[in-house]
């Protein structure tokens, strides 16, 4: 597994993205310049993830991920030390994270990171779905 400094035209180069919620693009431009950030790719070259923390304010951060269908265990253990490294670097006692509520892969994962469920954003998303609040507080 490879990881390097996150690239905007990088998304586009994720090969069945999990969870597309339309604007991609707006979603995209978002995250340029965000800081900190990855992109995680296979041994043979293609992009498999690209995510990173949005920081709030000292001490808070909100996680973002693409990731593709065919990253395996070893592309997502990545994306998992790469998030303690950085809550350690940036001094994070709270990292959160928004999933589609009915989104049930993106919230095992979100679990799986460690997050526990803090609750429910109704008519939070784009065109009005509900998503759910975790957070990964240390």
């Amino acid at each position: 597994m490879i990881s390097r400094e996150f690239r905007p035209e990088d998304v586009a180069l994720i090969k069945d993205r999990i969870g597309m919620r339309g604007d991609w693009d707006g979603e995209v431009k978002v995250k340029e310049g965000l800081k900190p950030s990855a992109t995680f790719l296979s041994n043979s070259g293609e992009v498999m993830a690209c995510g990173g923390v949005f920081i709030l304010w000292p001490g808070t951060g909100e996680a973002w991920l693409f990731l593709s269908r065919l990253a395996g265990y070893s592309v997502v253990l990545s994306v998992k030390k790469q998030l303690e490294e950085w809550m350690k670097q940036y001094d994070l006692q709270r990292v959160q994270a928004e999933v589609r509520s009915d989104f049930s892969a993106g919230r095992r994962f979100l679990e799986w990171l460690g997050m526990d469920l803090e609750g429910t954003l109704r008519k939070f998303g784009p065109n009005g779905f509900d998503y759910a609040m975790y957070a990964r507080v240390t």
